[in-house]
């Protein structure tokens, strides 16, 4: 697969990030190194970075390279045509054959309206990650010779914890995430290769206020630290484990 990645890596410009880390995320750095934990720097789909911090409510200078400004304009300059607020219900299917989408219309909610329209194609690709790909072929009732179709689904557990510095943190400001560590997906080698990876989280003021502990009084204090607080995340590496099962997607 490494041509196939190193094809996607170009199209959405995904290369090293030399700009200095902001302090949410130097602090892993300074931290890693005083603890002899190697850190190193995470690899950004950007191009004109403005380094205003807030990539995961929507880039407003249009430098994050999303499907918005890569893959989408491509296929419309090459003859696409783009259905928005439309769900794909299910497969058109005759016997073995796919030969089109019902869809239905949503609103900005996502609530289906009731209208519904059919899309016929010579060729149908699904790819609708991990949750609404197997969704569509469950309400499609596809075929499913090996009876794994909705099964060993794995989510991505996540643990934070925040910390209050001296100094200003302003982890609002700058790239979220441009520092990671790798250190504990093998030195924790419990059940089986299971392990986490260290991150800096995004910092905004409804990130943090709902992920805070208490409330009240109690909550508005912290929230008066909040320019010297600084939060990381140890993200679990779920599903490797043979004996795991993982989830399961039913059809409704």
């Amino acid at each position: 697969l490494a041509p196939w990645f190193e094809q996607a890596d170009r199209r959405v410009s995904i290369d090293d990030w030399l700009t200095d880390p902001n302090p949410n995320n130097a602090v892993l750095a300074t931290g890693g190194d005083k603890l002899g934990i190697p850190t190193a720097r995470i690899r950004r789909n950007v191009k004109g970075c403005w380094n205003l911090g807030s990539c995961g409510m929507g880039c407003p200078t249009n430098a994050k390279q999303s499907m918005l400004v890569t893959t989408v304009p491509t296929a419309l300059d090459a003859g696409a045509v783009l259905f928005v607020q439309t769900r794909a219900q299910a497969l058109r299917r005759q016997g073995a054959r796919v030969e089109g989408l019902d869809c239905v219309a949503v609103g900005l909610n996502g609530s289906p309206s009731g209208a519904r329209c059919r899309v016929t194609a010579k060729h149908v690709v699904l790819a609708g990650g991990a949750i609404n790909t197997p969704a569509v072929l469950l309400r499609s009732q596809a075929p499913d010779p090996h009876h794994l179709l909705g099964r060993r689904t794995f989510l991505h557990p996540t643990v934070i914890s925040a910390a209050t510095f001296a100094q200003r943190i302003e982890g609002w400001a700058g790239a979220p995430q441009t520092v990671y560590s790798d250190h504990f997906l093998t030195t924790q080698a419990i059940d089986g290769p299971l392990g986490y990876k260290l991150e800096s989280a995004p910092m905004h003021p409804v990130i943090m206020a709902t992920t805070m502990a208490g409330f009240g009084p109690e909550q508005v204090a912290q929230l008066a630290q909040f320019p010297h607080s600084q939060v990381l995340l140890a993200l679990l590496r779920d599903g490797f484990h043979p004996d795991s099962p993982g989830g399961r997607e039913r059809r409704k």
